[in-house]
């Protein structure tokens, strides 16, 4: 149960006054801060929280702590604000002293997540935190932000709150908007998360000028126990009125937060706390894929999220969103009992690479012993809902305890792309039913021909170098590893290729001109080497998949090559 969640979702439409922005939506901006956040709560002050808010894009000098002067951290170009593309050069950004031009090329099947810039916070627990942002672009545009748990509590926002929205008004107009959300007191030490702001359906050029996060009000009481007598409805906390406009106190309240499970409470069995790897697909070590699903846990998702649900009647099933996984609480069936009666969906959209298999794979459990469910990957209707090859949708039978089960399918590989949807269907389930991780993982194939030599695909990780993980064998160096005539690398690689070929290496690091040979255990001991400085080295591993989900040093920058709505 979410006691003690408050969100207030602020969208103040504040006009800078800089005409003549035509394309690029340079220099609208301006210095008065006190402009850009007129919609920020009053009683949000203190210190900024956020190193460069004004994204100058320049880090720190010795001297210097983060957030002073405008300065940034040190992670590179981008200053302080980490960054992620789902292609490497997807978008573009030049500082404009204050504001980031960016440019952000249109591409298939985007998501907002698909282009961001991002900051790691540590914040204070039991306070309101309110983050504001000032954005100009197209008319129409939108900008999605929030504070969230980042990677190690999978993106979630604490208290489940939907994402602020910022709608931009085009005519060299600069408008700010504001997402509050309040940290629990329960859990130890500071809350760890990171500021989101994204950016991947712009496709073209908008300036993001400012954001300000600032701690708010006095301390909130601390979170009752479990068993604590709370009434079920909490009252809304009113808020001091916009210094911009005289509007009543409760103008922007939201309802309380939907309710985590029935009134008569839940009996179906409880979802982990963490989403852990789930260990049930067929494939595993190197030819097994990363999680191709951005919310295997549902920790992001939402009524309105990217999971729809679906239901013959309204008073048929009710769907309850909790920390961890759905409940489905069916209370009756539609006269043929077909299992697509009542259904959770979700959009799929998926980077076919080769040969390769998949699997779809259900951690689930039920109140009822031996209630079904049915669960499959479909064409989504396109041109109906078979699905790939048309494979037997999962019947699973539920037990009082948690259970898996997995949906194994392949894709025709004369196709990109695959359009479709994951379907999972409870039209005949009885009782209560707990979804709690949903794992797609594609297993490579290397080849039908025996005697195939093994991939060597391109990494996106930064350039290895020596001292931990891989082996480095031999470097190369001359005309045969440099651009052709037509000023192509691909001669190069080729010659690096070969020679790797011949050694015992599996790995090569290319640049025009040279060409070195590491030999690397596993992809662990890959991603360890990778700590290079960023440059025109390219890395080709037999331990990478194509069209990579991380890239970076590491590989801890996300990439999103596999398409997911």
């Amino acid at each position: 149960r979410h006691r003690g969640y408050v969100f207030r979702q602020l969208l103040l439409l504040v006009g800078s006054g800089f005409p003549g922005v035509v394309a690029v939506f340079a220099g609208v901006c301006g210095a008065e801060e006190d402009v850009v956040f007129q919609s920020m709560p009053g009683d949000c002050s203190g210190d900024e929280l956020l190193a460069d808010p004004a994204f100058t894009g320049r880090d720190c000098s010795a001297e210097e702590r983060p957030g002073a002067n405008g300065c940034g951290g040190s992670r590179g170009v981008r200053g302080a604000w980490g960054w992620h593309s789902w292609d490497a050069s997807g978008w573009s950004v030049d500082f404009d002293s204050p504001g980031a031009v960016l440019d952000v090329s249109p591409h298939d099947g985007a998501n907002m997540y698909d282009a961001l810039f991002v900051q790691e916070v540590s914040l204070e627990r039991s306070f309101r935190y309110t983050l504001c942002l000032q954005a100009a672009g197209e008319m129409g545009k939108t900008f999605r932000f929030a504070v969230d748990g980042g990677k190690a509590n999978n993106f979630a926002v604490p208290g489940r709150l939907p994402r602020a929205n910022l709608e931009l008004q085009g005519e060299g107009k600069a408008v700010a908007g504001c997402f509050s959300v309040d940290i629990p007191s329960d859990g130890e030490g500071a809350y760890v998360g990171r500021v989101s702001l994204e950016f991947g359906t712009i496709a073209g050029e908008a300036t993001i000028c400012r954001a300000s996060l600032k701690r708010c009000g006095a301390p909130m009481p601390a979170v009752p126990p479990s068993n604590a007598a709370v009434s079920p409805v909490q009252t809304p906390r009113a808020k001091e009125p916009s210094p911009a406009y005289d509007m009543p106190p409760l103008a922007y309240d939201m309802p309380p937060p939907a309710p985590t499970e029935p009134e008569g409470g839940r009996s179906a069995p409880m979802c982990p706390a963490q989403v852990e790897e789930l260990n049930v697909h067929s494939c595993s070590g190197p030819s097994l894929s990363p999680e191709l699903l951005m919310d295997p846990g549902f920790m992001g998702s939402s009524p309105q999220g990217e999971w729809q649900s679906y239901s013959f009647d309204p008073s048929a099933a009710q769907f309850y969103w909790g920390p961890q996984g759905v409940l489905v609480d069916v209370k009756e069936h539609n006269a043929n009992e077909d299992y697509y009666a009542i259904s959770l969906v979700k959009n799929l959209i998926v980077d076919v690479s080769g040969l390769d298999s998949y699997e779809l794979c259900l951690q689930a459990g039920s109140d009822v012993e031996g209630s079904r469910i049915r669960f499959a990957v479909d064409r989504n209707g396109k041109p109906d809902y078979g699905t790939p090859g048309g494979m037997e949708r999962i019947e699973m039978k539920l037990r009082p305890t948690l259970t898996t089960a997995c949906f194994n399918f392949g894709l025709s590989p004369t196709v990109e792309k695959f359009e479709g949807r994951i379907a999972i269907e409870f039209g005949r389930s009885q009782g209560q039913a707990a979804i709690c991780q949903v794992s797609l993982r594609s297993c490579r194939r290397e080849s039908y021909l025996p005697e195939a030599l093994p991939a060597v695909r391109r990494c996106y990780l930064a350039p290895l170098e020596r001292g931990a993980g891989c082996n480095f064998l031999r470097e190369y160096r001359g005309i045969d590893f440099d651009l052709n005539d037509l000023g192509q690398e691909t001669d190069g690689k080729r010659q690096c290729l070969e020679r790797l070929r011949s050694s015992t290496g599996d790995t090569f690091v290319y640049s025009p001109g040279r060409c070195e040979l590491w030999s690397c255990e596993n992809r662990d001991a890959l991603l360890a080497s990778a700590s290079g400085e960023p440059s025109t080295s390219q890395v080709y591993s037999e331990h990478c998949e194509y069209q990579e989900g991380v890239a970076g040093p590491h590989g801890q920058v996300m990439r999103s090559p596999v398409f997911v709505k």
